[in-house]
């Protein structure tokens, strides 16, 4: 029996990463969906590679052209201010229902460390492997089967040369707001994160400085009108599309 796979940003470096695994093992690998925000062109060319019936689009105006068509810079920006790893730890939050309070950020120029665990009985244990988001898909995607991925060798010079440091809070103001997240899965997940995808972009179109990203996504998820939602559940998919349409509308009346 086939693996189905839903791939949610499938334009994106993680969702081609993915589809590069698909591709490589199409006899027990198959997509079933792929959505984009804007990239309808990479999108229509993924459908018909992969045979894929259900597309989805953020973005509307992009809807009758998909649908004739089909017929039946974001992440280094995330990286650079740090708030690709709260969203990490917000969605480890949500997976494994750990307390906020025992999840800790740090700098690893190696890139090599990518968790380090401490149990209660005193063993730490660490994951290691090389800089390629093809790893940890692969292994997500076949669990527990017995499968293997071509890799480079242990370098013992990386492994003698691994440093880690604490986070200048200073220089990465964003790792304040894990003080701001619910502790429980609400549509305040939603705001923080449409409201720092449309500060992105409004960097990307040069209309705000990368400082100000943060700045302002502080400001706006401490609205009234916004915090509002941060004991509301997403009993809905509708709920959460008006949640994000209103967002990015006060995003960008606020900003620009």
């Amino acid at each position: 029996m086939k693996i189905n796979i839903a791939i949610l940003g499938s334009t994106g470096s993680i969702g081609e990463n993915i589809l590069d695994i698909v591709r490589k093992d199409k006899k027990n690998l198959k997509v079933v969906l792929l959505t984009a925000n804007k990239n309808y062109k990479k999108l229509i060319q993924q459908a018909k590679e992969f045979k894929v019936k259900n597309i989805l689009i953020y973005n509307d105006k992009y809807y009758e052209f998909l649908k004739i068509k089909l017929r039946g810079k974001k992440i280094s920006v995330d990286s650079a201010n740090l708030m690709n790893k709260v969203f990490e730890i917000m969605e480890a939050n949500r997976i494994f229902n750990f307390d906020l309070e025992k999840y800790k950020i740090f700098i690893h120029p190696q890139s090599y460390a990518h968790t380090i665990i401490k149990f209660k009985n005193g063993l730490i244990k660490m994951l290691l492997h090389d800089t390629d988001m093809k790893i940890p898909i692969f292994n997500s995607i076949y669990d527990k089967k017995i499968k293997y991925i071509s890799s480079k060798k242990i370098n013992s010079k990386i492994l003698n040369n691994l440093n880690f440091h604490e986070v200048d809070k200073l220089k990465f103001p964003s790792i304040k707001l894990l003080k701001k997240i619910s502790k429980k899965n609400t549509l305040y997940d939603t705001v923080i994160i449409t409201a720092n995808e449309e500060l992105v972009k409004l960097f990307l179109l040069n209309k705000i400085s990368l400082r100000q990203i943060v700045k302002s996504l502080t400001k706006i998820i401490n609205l009234k009108e916004c915090k509002k939602y941060f004991t509301k559940k997403p009993t809905s998919l509708s709920k959460i599309v008006n949640v994000s349409k209103f967002v990015r509308l006060k995003t960008n009346a606020i900003s620009v």
